[in-house]
């Protein structure tokens, strides 16, 4: 194993967090890294030895010029060869587009093998092993040091072995084990929480060559927010931006919510218990003013009835109100592009919507595996095939609201 050479900027030591013993770059951090990369990546680009030498750390080496050979390399650009220092800039461009994602600090157990060799030993012993980030992906590594002011590359090695995976960078195995690998605050889909009286709900898929990701999302009223809340479930090998959770935010959060209808506005329409005053006329709606439909008639051709406990005014509920405009107005309850990009990059392609599918519930403590049913199956061949062609299920479709009755009945 050699060592890289290459240069990062930072202003304090890199961040991170820990996580059932494996040792994590905050989302920042990796931003930090990816930034690097942008920026070398502009440096290559000039062609000049010096330049980009600048972005190399310095290492001594009675094994020879380890920044000449690293830029000699580096402008030879062939994508046929392999082994130390070799490069090229389809390599380069799939860790600046999806990979650079994957730098972790250095494991002990490759950091012993490092070590043993004295000029990278001299140099590594300088940082703390948080300081020490490793790509570490098939046979290619990348080594980066992360100091105070400046990261450097220390080394890279068989950088072209990461073209093998460009037409096949994840598996549909991949896929379904990620949907089924849950922890405590790791979410699937619950269409029938008990805290949520379910409205509407959709699936989307995205994926390039080496990117994949899935949002789901579900829209209801909340019964203990006393909010409609749109919840938004991400998946994904390239997802960014997720929330820190658990006791020292030793956890990732999957899950963002965005608010539809706010509290106040429900608190404004309300003439008793989560009942629509009939007086009322508008309720807003992300900034919208929709009609509010009192005839309760309308309401059961639509095959939602108002509860009839505690309501001898038969008047409309908060639950079907939401259900009602769901419905009426599906587009202003369901993500904006802008929301579901929030963890998903920007660029990564949308292969398929999905409205009707069938679904089981499941959790971190137990259900029916998203990977044994037909459903995520046929969608794990969709991502791998970019193909929207093979959603072709034959499961009757059950994540329509009418077919989860205990959704909000806690």
């Amino acid at each position: 194993m050699k060592i890289l050479t290459s240069t990062l900027v930072l202003l304090f030591f890199a961040h991170f967090s820990s996580c059932f013993g494996q040792t994590y770059y905050s989302d920042s951090t990796l931003n930090e890294i990816h930034q690097f990369l942008i920026d070398f990546k502009a440096a290559i680009d000039t062609g000049k030895r010096k330049k980009i030498k600048e972005f190399i750390y310095p290492t001594e080496s009675d094994r020879g010029d380890i920044v000449g050979k690293t830029a000699e390399h580096i402008l030879n650009n062939n994508e046929n060869k392999y082994g130390n220092f070799s490069y090229s800039s389809r390599a380069y461009d799939l860790i600046l587009d999806s990979f650079y994602v994957h730098f972790q600090p250095v494991p002990d157990k490759i950091l012993k093998v490092l070590l043993r060799k004295d000029d990278q030993r001299r140099v590594l012993e300088q940082f703390d092993q948080n300081q020490i980030a490793i790509l570490d992906v098939q046979s290619a590594h990348v080594i980066l040091l992360l100091g105070r002011k400046e990261i450097k590359l220390f080394f890279w090695e068989n950088m072209n072995a990461l073209l093998d995976m460009e037409k096949s960078a994840f598996t549909k195995q991949e896929i379904l084990s990620e949907l089924d690998n849950l922890d405590t605050y790791s979410f699937f889909p619950d269409l029938g929480h008990g805290y949520c009286f379910t409205a509407g709900s959709r699936i989307n898929l995205y994926a390039d060559e080496t990117r994949w990701a899935i949002a789901f999302e579900k829209t209801g009223y909340g019964n203990r927010s006393g909010s409609a809340d749109l919840e938004v479930n991400y998946f994904g090998n390239c997802l960014s931006n997720l929330d820190k959770a658990g006791l020292n935010d030793m956890f990732t959060c999957n899950t963002k919510y965005f608010c539809v209808i706010k509290g106040e506005e429900f608190a404004r329409i309300e003439t008793d218990f989560e009942l629509v005053d009939p007086k009322i006329k508008t309720v807003t709606v992300r900034e919208m003013s929709l009609k509010v439909e009192h005839d309760i008639e309308a309401y059961r051709r639509k095959k939602i009835y108002p509860q009839d406990y505690d309501n001898p005014s038969n008047l409309i509920d908060f639950a079907s109100l939401v259900r009602f405009l769901d419905e009426e107005h599906p587009e202003l309850f369901r993500a904006s592009n802008e929301e579901l990009r929030s963890c998903i990059p920007s660029d990564l392609p949308l292969i398929l919507s999905i409205d009707e599918w069938h679904h089981q519930p499941y959790s971190a403590f137990g259900g029916i595996p998203p990977s044994s049913y037909e459903t995520f199956q046929l969608i794990a061949e969709v991502l791998i095939s970019r193909d929207a062609q093979k959603w072709k299920p034959t499961l009757p479709a059950n994540n329509n609201w009418r077919n989860w009755s205990d959704a909000g009945g806690l």
